[in-house]
């Protein structure tokens, strides 16, 4: 069975817009992030999901929310969509020269250790893992995912890490940006990049 999933980060934030990070934080989206969210329930609308899943943080469920209404679709959160815990970094500012963007940074050098108290890269890719293996469970073939920046980074570095014979120089390498959407398929036990 194939899924076609179309995964996109919420829109703009308070928090985006002061370049402060927010990792499980929240903070409400601005009235660029609704017009994001707007434009992005457009295009999902011709995509034309059967489902839609949010993070349960409250910027991708606003987001969630505002898209839906072009969709009129039983909205589901779910945990594992959550962005990465950022540990001590949560709130600060991450501007390029902040004291905070040096540790901010190392999360790309050391993906796998807990910087600050960050999440490891590892363990948001098993929450990932985690969400895919449930959706394959389900009856489902076309789905709209809201969730976070730094979620789809880690995604696409995964594919790129599992995928040596396909194409992968249209996938993110950085965080995304605000209403950013990718399609992606989960065909027999894979993850595929359109």
């Amino acid at each position: 069975m194939s899924i076609e999933i179309f995964i996109a980060r919420h829109g703009q934030t308070q928090w985006n817009k002061q370049y402060r990070l927010q990792g499980q934080h929240d903070s409400p989206l601005t009235s660029v992030g609704v017009e994001q969210s707007n434009y992005l329930g457009q295009q999902l609308k011709q995509l034309a999901p059967t489902s839609i899943y949010s993070s349960d943080l409250g910027r991708a469920v606003q987001t969630a929310t505002i898209a839906n209404q072009h969709l009129n679709l039983p909205l589901q959160t779910h945990i594992s969509l959550r962005e990465r815990h950022f540990g001590l970094l949560q709130g600060k500012s991450i501007k390029v020269n902040s004291k905070f963007y040096p540790t901010y940074q190392q999360r790309l050098s050391k993906p796998n250790k807990s910087v600050a108290g960050m999440e490891t890269e590892l363990h948001v890719r098993q929450r990932i893992q985690e969400f895919v293996q449930q959706l394959s469970q389900l009856n489902e073939n076309r789905v709209a995912v809201i969730c976070h920046g730094e979620w789809m980074r880690i995604l696409c570095e995964s594919l790129k890490q599992q995928t040596s014979t396909s194409d992968t120089s249209t996938l993110l390498t950085t965080v995304p940006d605000n209403g950013q959407v990718l399609h992606l398929s989960y065909q027999g036990g894979n993850i595929v990049h359109h």
